[in-house]
C-alpha cells in the first residue's frame, strides 16, 4: 500500500480534504511548517483532534515546509503514490515575493518531489484564491473520490 502526502493541511480546505482522504485508509504523509517544535506539536494535535481516533495511526507528521521537503523526504519518495498539493497563501493582502515565493515556487518544488517519487501515480493540486478567473457566483464545493 502507497501513501498520500498531503499539504497545508492545516488550513481550512487542508483539514477538509484530510477527512475525506482519511477513509481511504491508506496511511498519509502530513508536512507541517512551524517556527518550533512546541508549535509543531500544537499544530500536529489540532490536525488529530479533528480525526477519528482510530485514524492516527494512518497519519505521520514531518516538520518542514514547501522549500525544504524534497530533502527531508528523500528516504520515503519510494512509499508516495499520490500527491495533493493544497498549500498556499490565500489572503488577497500579502505581498507579492511571499505570494509567489509559497504559491508559485512552493508549487515548483512540489513538482520536483513528484518527480522523484517511482511509485507515484497522481499528483492533484488545489487552487482556490487566485484561481477564480472570470468565473462568477457560488462554486459549488464537490465531495471526490481519490481513486480511480
Amino acid at each position: 500500500m502507497g501513501r498520500t502526502l498531503l499539504t497545508g493541511a492545516s488550513g481550512y480546505l487542508g483539514q477538509r480534504l484530510l477527512q475525506q482522504l482519511i477513509r481511504t485508509e491508506e496511511p498519509m504523509l502530513i508536512p507541517l511548517r512551524a517556527a518550533s517544535a512546541a508549535e509543531f506539536a500544537r499544530r500536529q494535535q489540532k490536525i488529530l483532534r479533528a480525526l477519528p481516533e482510530k485514524s492516527h495511526r494512518q497519519v505521520e507528521f514531518v516538520h518542514g515546509d514547501l522549500s525544504s521537503l524534497r530533502e527531508i523526504l528523500k528516504s520515503k519518495t519510494d512509499e508516495i503514490d499520490r500527491v495533493v498539493h493544497n498549500a498556499a497563501v490565500t489572503a488577497f493582502n500579502v505581498d507579492e515575493e511571499t505570494a509567489n515565493r509559497v504559491n508559485r515556487d512552493g508549487t515548483v518544488e512540489m513538482l520536483k518531489l513528484a518527480q522523484q517519487c517511482s511509485r507515484l501515480q497522481q499528483f492533484l493540486y488545489v487552487s482556490t484564491v487566485y484561481a477564480s478567473g472570470m468565473s462568477a457566483g457560488v462554486i459549488e464545493e464537490k465531495i471526490f473520490d481519490p481513486r480511480p
